[in-house]
């Protein structure tokens, strides 16, 4: 019998939402050789604090505009990995 889709997606709602509940954020990501070619295993290349920039413990978050541009400025740093 095939498993669905619906059984194999975890209910999140039983967890956290750390978008909460985080006060950091940790980018990991792999260094390059000469040729750009990327090396083996990953470190942490970039720290972020949520409590400095007045991003976290916002049960509305995803609403406020300084999340939105925090986002992009996360997604633009995670393109250079």
């Amino acid at each position: 019998m095939e498993e669905t889709r619906a059984a194999r997606t975890p209910n999140f709602r039983r967890y956290p939402d750390y978008r909460f509940v985080a006060d950091h954020l940790w980018l990991t990501g792999r260094d390059h050789d000469a040729k750009g070619n990327p090396l083996p295993g990953s470190h942490i290349v970039e720290t972020y604090d949520l409590i400095e920039r007045d991003l976290c413990w916002h049960p509305q978050i995803i609403t406020l505009p300084r999340f939105v541009d925090f986002v992009r400025e996360v997604k633009e740093r995670f393109r250079s990995l």
